[in-house]
């Protein structure tokens, strides 16, 4: 993380940059968290808008339980 934007692989493996803003809201389990609750190993769902930058500006982040097929 180099805030304001988090660098994440998606499920192809491609890098993202994300681009936090002070409207961003990230939720874990119906709660509201900080991004400095965030951590490197958890998996996210970004909803957001690409800019002119290649970067994708969140509106929503949601912490997600590690996918089934991940832990097989």
């Amino acid at each position: 993380m180099e805030l304001p934007h988090l660098i994440v692989r998606d499920r192809g493996g491609i890098e993202k940059i994300i681009s936090l803003g002070d409207d961003t809201t990230i939720e874990k389990n119906g709660e509201e968290l900080e991004v400095s609750d965030l951590s490197a190993d958890d998996f996210i769902v970004v909803i957001g808008t690409p800019n002119d930058r290649g970067m994708i500006e969140a509106k929503f982040i949601r912490v997600i339980p590690s996918p089934e097929f991940l832990n097989e």
